[in-house]
């Protein structure tokens, strides 16, 4: 570890970020907003050595010292491993917490004792087993900062499942009553097919996923914006790793580059697209659409034939038909349907769900500003929260993730991989609508 235990050991509060970052190093990196302020830093053993709380203005709130933290490192005349006797020897201010808190830490068999020294910093020891765990510097008064999301969202009370329905011929114009909130696979409509995206790292054009007509409840992107158009790239065939061709837009944040003919050069950029990348660096493209685009006829993809760079490589799998390979056409027997103009009408219906407008966070202490209930918590079976991982497809709501739950707004889209023919390791996958973002985990 690149940390420089001394300069840790010298930081104490109200001291200016600048005295964290040289102390950390190479190891610094700014905390997300998720964070709340907090930096930690673990051993090569993956336990905690050291961390240190930010206030709003950058300053150093609170210091913190684990066990792992080199023990010959002295700290306000105690270091980690220190007898207790020894330590409230050298520190006789030194009182044991008491009442409910207390109790609390004694149930992990901690021992913790408090003071306040003469500057107004509060010092807390942690003892186990006779010894010192851990040791903690803050200033009281200092305000922390908040993390997106904390409490939930009163303007947003419905979610709603995203309900599939059977393969059918996708009218090109004038779609029926069936079509009319959205499609799985198919082609996107609206669009031009200069607005088509292509691939960063391929160079062909994305697969639609998904349009989908969003509620009004969940139109976070102004309300001229109606309908969500989801690409991806590929994510089942081998293909060729291209160096990015000039003037394709890069792979985060919303696209703002000057258009081309989306052929040999890069496509027009749609007003309302949205970049994205998972964890993986596979690239996903949003496009919200007006009324008048959700109600447009269906985009053509550039045909990328003639493209020099493109010379020899293989096609996506979703423009082989049923001329791709059999194991993808027995994993992903919707595949084919792309070049037989097929695609799935989907149903909207609101859903009974009291975690509406609720960020979905892991653990209790984060869900208690917004009473967000997970569904397999003891309190979630019994409001029958469980039953919802049999409707998978969903916006907003209760957030049934494979693994971790993503830092996101509650105006969110979970689904399925079964949803559009994604590949997410037998898992579901979750879109930001507020924040544009993408996550996903395997099963």
């Amino acid at each position: 570890m690149s940390l420089n235990f001394e300069a840790f050991a010298r930081l104490r509060p109200l001291m200016p970020i600048q005295a964290l970052v040289e102390a950390a190093g190479a190891a610094w990196k700014a905390p997300a907003p998720e964070d709340e302020g907090y930096v930690n830093y673990k051993g090569t053993d993956g336990m905690p050595v050291c961390g240190a709380y930010l206030d709003v203005e950058n300053r150093l709130h609170k210091i913190c010292f684990y066990r792992s933290f080199p023990g010959e490192l002295v700290l306000e005349e105690v270091y980690i491993g220190m007898p207790v006797q020894a330590a409230l020897d050298a520190r006789p201010g030194m009182r044991p917490i008491d009442g409910s808190e207390g109790d609390e830490w004694a149930q992990r068999n901690v021992a913790v004792y408090r003071e306040t020294n003469a500057v107004g910093d509060v010092m807390e020891l942690r003892v186990r087993d006779g010894r010192l765990l851990a040791i903690e510097l803050s200033r009281p008064g200092l305000t922390a900062p908040e993390r997106p999301y904390k409490y939930a969202d009163p303007r947003l009370t419905r979610a709603y499942n995203i309900v599939p329905g059977a393969l059918a011929p996708l009218p090109a114009t004038t779609r029926g009553a069936s079509w009319h909130n959205g499609w799985c696979l198919g082609q996107p409509p609206g669009i031009t097919t200069a607005q088509w995206p292509l691939s960063n790292t391929y160079g062909h054009p994305l697969r639609h996923a998904f349009t989908l007509r969003i509620p009004e409840d969940y139109r976070v992107h102004g309300t001229a914006y109606v309908a969500l158009s989801l690409f991806v790239d590929e994510q089942f065939v081998e293909l060729k790793s291209l160096v990015q061709i000039p003037g394709l837009p890069p792979s985060s944040g919303r696209d703002g580059m000057p258009g081309g003919d989306g052929r040999a050069e890069q496509p027009q950029l749609h007003p309302c697209s949205y970049r994205m990348l998972d964890a993986l660096g596979c690239e996903y493209v949003a496009l919200w659409l007006t009324e008048t685009e959700f109600a447009g006829p269906l985009a053509l993809p550039p045909g990328m034939a003639g493209h020099p760079q493109l010379q020899g490589t293989p096609e996506p799998g979703w423009r082989l038909g049923r001329s791709a390979p059999d194991w993808l056409l027995r994993s992903q027997p919707d595949m084919a349907s792309y070049m037989e103009g097929l695609a799935r009408p989907v149903a909207i219906e609101e859903r009974e769900d009291p975690n509406a407008g609720k960020p979905a966070r892991e653990w209790d202490h984060e869900n208690q500003f917004s009473g967000y209930v997970p569904a397999f918590s003891d309190e979630g079976q019994a409001l029958g929260l469980d039953r919802l991982h049999a409707m998978p497809h969903h916006l907003g709501g209760t957030m049934i993730p494979v693994q971790g739950y993503p830092p996101f707004s509650p105006y969110y889209f979970e689904f399925g991989e079964e949803f559009a023919c994604f590949n997410f390791g037998g898992g579901v996958g979750q879109v930001d609508l507020e924040q544009m973002k993408i996550d996903w985990a395997c099963g």
